[in-house]
């Protein structure tokens, strides 16, 4: 056995490649409304009200894991046996997950990426596990992750960026952290409140490890070039 007394890395230092971009709460869905209240309407149709906040909680997760999540919920669990004369089990999960799907999907609008990939699709698909990411890269043929930018409005969106060794960047300015619960709710939020929960928005995603936080994608351009700027010197992630 030869054991070399140096060792050699390479540095990427060309472009971005690609961007990786959640939808709800960062390209479409402004505070994560569709899922949110989806899961509220897929509760009260098996007569178990949920609150928004109880929705939000878990806000993240794969969508089946999230529904999951509400029902191990103290509150939510004697709620339902109050109304079914047992606790929600996995066959209780695997039925709600089956009428959100299409009741989520009625609410969304048209969008189309290069390619998309959802939770189902690979074996360990729950974030912060990085292998949606790894799939989306597969099918766009990018190798070199120092080249990915993760964007996301969720702590383990986040997470999933650092995971997979790219860059991450947080949205805070329609995040779920945002706790707005209609649009209605959004019309009334202005001066001190809304500074207040902006900067909780953006101080939980900067605690998440985020490379950079942004309010929107609008401004994803500018943290693209600045990015281009450092991988030209060599930096990573």
């Amino acid at each position: 056995m030869l054991r070399a007394p140096f060792r050699y890395a390479r540095s990427y230092v060309g472009p971005v490649k690609a961007c990786i971009l959640d939808w709800s709460g960062t390209t479409v869905d402004k505070y994560v409304l569709a899922p949110a209240v989806v899961f509220v309407e897929v509760f009260n149709k098996y007569k178990v009200p949920i609150s928004m906040a109880e929705s939000r909680q878990p806000m993240g997760l794969r969508k089946d894991l999230h529904i999951k999540a509400i029902t191990e919920m103290p509150s939510v669990r004697q709620r339902w046996k109050e109304v079914h004369g047992k606790y929600p089990d996995q066959s209780d999960v695997d039925a709600m997950f089956k009428d959100f799907v299409p009741m989520q999907m009625a609410v969304l609008g048209k969008f189309v990426p290069d390619v998309n990939v959802t939770g189902d699709e690979v074996v360990n698909g729950v974030r912060p596990k990085p292998f949606m990411l790894y799939k989306n890269l597969d099918l766009l043929d990018i190798p070199n992750l120092h080249s990915v930018v993760k964007v996301d409005d969720t702590l383990a969106g986040v997470g999933e960026a650092l995971s997979a060794g790219c860059w991450g960047v947080g949205v805070a300015r329609y995040s779920n952290y945002m706790d707005v619960d209609s649009l209605e709710a959004e019309s009334e939020l202005e001066g001190e409140e809304l500074k207040r929960r902006l900067d909780n928005s953006r101080s939980l995603l900067v605690q998440s490890g985020a490379h950079y936080v942004i309010d929107s994608i609008v401004e994803l351009p500018d943290v693209v070039a600045d990015i281009n700027e450092r991988l030209s010197r060599g930096e990573r992630p």
